[in-house]
């Protein structure tokens, strides 16, 4: 199984190519930027806190939820911001990106479907970069992130977190 996981501004695909159960825990073979690791004993010491040994190296993990849907992750005392999505949910994410913008206008980004908007990501006047997120969209309990699909600055943003949209609804100008 694939998950996307991204982290400080990077995203990296992470693939479980095997999962064994042995008589000390569970092991898993993971590809991550073409590179195989072996993961072993991945255990819960408490509430969000675990002990990974990867290629036989002791990681202390802890991780906590953020109010943004992020998760804050302490590894051995380094601190990282991270989300992961299914292999599944990032297929989705794509074709919303990718249906955003209307067949109308070039910089008219509309809604891909109803729902409610969650949060503005990049306000009026800011340059956007094609492929860069800017409004979460949530429909059917899924967060949804609309991508810009050209570059250039937000002229205007016709929503404001908490607003209900329907399907083709204007929500921004990219100009």
């Amino acid at each position: 199984m694939k998950y996307f996981v991204d982290m400080d501004g990077e995203t990296f695909e992470v693939e479980v190519l095997e999962s064994v159960e042995q008589s000390e825990g569970r092991k898993y073979t993971v590809k991550i930027k073409d590179e195989r690791l072996a993961v072993a004993h991945l255990l819960e010491l408490s509430g969000g806190v675990y002990a990974l040994f990867m290629d036989h190296k002791p990681f202390l993990i802890g991780s906590e939820s953020a109010s943004d849907g992020y998760i804050e992750l302490t590894v051995n005392s380094n601190r990282f911001r991270a989300s992961a999505r299914s292999e599944r949910e990032e297929n989705i994410r794509q074709i919303i990106g990718s249906k955003a913008v209307s067949r109308g206008e070039a910089g008219e980004v509309k809604a891909p479907m109803p729902g409610l908007i969650v949060k503005i990501i990049t306000n009026e006047g800011e340059p956007v970069r094609k492929g860069q997120g800017i409004i979460v969209l949530e429909a059917m309990k899924m967060e949804n992130e609309i991508k810009a699909v050209l570059n250039g600055s937000v002229m205007k943003c016709y929503v404001a977190p908490g607003d209900a949209v329907s399907k083709n609804q204007l929500l921004m100008t990219i100009g």
